[in-house]
């Protein structure tokens, strides 16, 4: 039997050892970035090589250890695994169940525990249970991420009310303005204050004449040629819509949308200041000779040497139509679930400073200008668009009816004759529902490395 005294020491032995006892050490674990080289808004200056630009960024990851998703602190290790061509053999007509099981095998392959991401393919795999809802992860709730996110970047991964991934990158619609002809035209800055009328006033006296009389050098370009016929700008602005969002309608006819389409046709054939073109015309117009003013967006600005950017002018709303980029999401094979959230927060936060725009508030706050030193104006002009974005549709019959409202109102036509043709589309193709394929196909439109040095 113990002695009192030898009770006590053995106690305090115990107590002495307990107080030296630390957490056990947490070895750090390898995570498989399943990682999709085909995304254009991951850059490196002179260099367009996709697999430099990842190492790039898990490079920048290693030296930002003050970040509190920083792999020593999280204690985990990434291993990029390149994926050139997500559903190999895939075509439009691919059925949904046979293109799943293709990247759930590839996934597997791969030992993947992240995945990069555009936002249609994050919800198909979100909701088919290849992708891991972010919702239960501590400091992912709505409000949250919205204080840290656009929410525009935010809802394009939501799928029935669940997160599937972390946006990366977002691109609003901008206007740039050629600021060397804006002075010699003795044209103010574009600011804040610019509607539709002073969009107006101003390209007609930034268009200029040859001594022929031939257009020389146009004020505006705003019916888009680079990722699509955009008009979402114009429509959205005056409090229209092309479709109903249930019944896929035609809606051009309403008065908003009317009125929206007239604008257009106004600025080429009334005001004779935008070229009457479209598409490919409309793309050798702009290359031979710079316009003063363009729409585009931020991840295919022009020349940064001769734009400067700012804010679109205001219709009767103030809306931006915002093209995606990609985002980062959790495979939901991994046993690595905490620790890939760590991983997902740390990988997003390195690459904001290397895309061409990035998602989080504070990386734009900041933004200095990975390929352009921006003016404080510029960046400001870039929040105020993302706090009023809106996503471009992903409906492909909104595309087709767009696209055949520019082509008519281009070639002269009035607005009614270019409603009916639109409206006409939408009908013969609304029986088909959602043209968005079953299967979300997007190109990889570079593939591996190549210098443009």
């Amino acid at each position: 039997m113990l002695s009192r005294r030898s009770l006590l020491a053995t106690s305090a032995a115990l107590a002495v050892g307990c107080g030296r006892v630390t957490p056990p050490v947490l070895e750090p674990v390898q995570l498989n970035v399943a990682a999709y080289i085909g995304f254009v808004t991951i850059e490196l200056q002179g260099v367009r090589c996709y697999e430099g630009a990842y190492q790039d960024v898990l490079a920048a990851l290693e030296r930002d250890t003050e970040s509190p998703f920083d792999p020593t602190r999280g204690r985990y290790e990434l291993k990029l695994k390149y994926i050139e061509e997500l559903f190999p053999g895939a075509d439009w007509e691919t059925p949904a169940d046979e293109a799943l099981d293709t990247v759930a095998a590839l996934l597997d392959e791969l030992d993947a525990d992240l995945v990069t991401v555009w936002p249609e393919l994050a919800q198909w795999l979100g909701r088919r249970g290849l992708l891991m809802p972010l919702d239960q992860f501590g400091g992912a709730d709505k409000e949250t991420l919205e204080r840290e996110y656009f929410p525009v970047a935010l809802d394009r991964y939501r799928a029935d009310g669940a997160l599937y991934a972390l946006p990366v990158s977002v691109s609003p619609l901008m206007l740039y303005y050629h600021a060397g002809h804006f002075l010699r035209q003795g044209v103010p800055p574009v600011d804040t204050g610019w509607d539709w009328d002073d969009l107006v006033k101003q390209a007609t006296a930034l268009t200029t004449y040859g001594e022929d009389g031939g257009i020389q050098r146009w004020g505006l370009v705003a019916h888009g040629h680079q990722i699509r016929t955009d008009i979402y700008w114009a429509l959205w602005q005056n409090g229209a819509e092309a479709l109903h969002p249930n019944t896929l309608a035609c809606r051009l006819q309403e008065p908003a949308a009317v009125a929206a389409l007239q604008f257009i046709r106004d600025l080429m054939h009334t005001h004779q200041v935008s070229p009457p073109a479209s598409d490919v015309e409309l793309l050798n117009v702009t290359e031979s000779i710079p316009p003063a003013m363009r729409y585009s967006y931020a991840h295919n600005r022009p020349d940064p040497a001769i734009y400067r950017m700012a804010a679109l002018p205001e219709g009767q709303e103030f809306v931006v139509p915002v093209h995606d980029g990609f985002g980062i999401g959790i495979a939901t094979r991994t046993p690595r679930t905490e620790r890939s959230f760590t991983a997902l927060r740390g990988l997003i936060h390195a690459m904001q400073q290397r895309v061409s725009m990035p998602a989080k508030r504070e990386a734009v706050a900041g933004l200095t200008g990975f390929q352009v030193t921006l003016k404080p104006e510029e960046v400001a002009a870039v929040a105020r668009s993302l706090e009023h974005g809106r996503p471009l549709p992903q409906h492909e019959l909104q595309d087709l009816a767009t696209v055949t409202v520019v082509e008519s109102l281009a070639r002269g036509e009035d607005v009614a004759t270019a409603v009916n043709k639109a409206c006409a589309i939408i009908e013969k193709y609304a029986d088909i529902g959602d043209l968005t394929p079953a299967v979300p196909l997007r190109p990889n439109p570079w593939g591996r490395c190549e210098s443009v040095r």
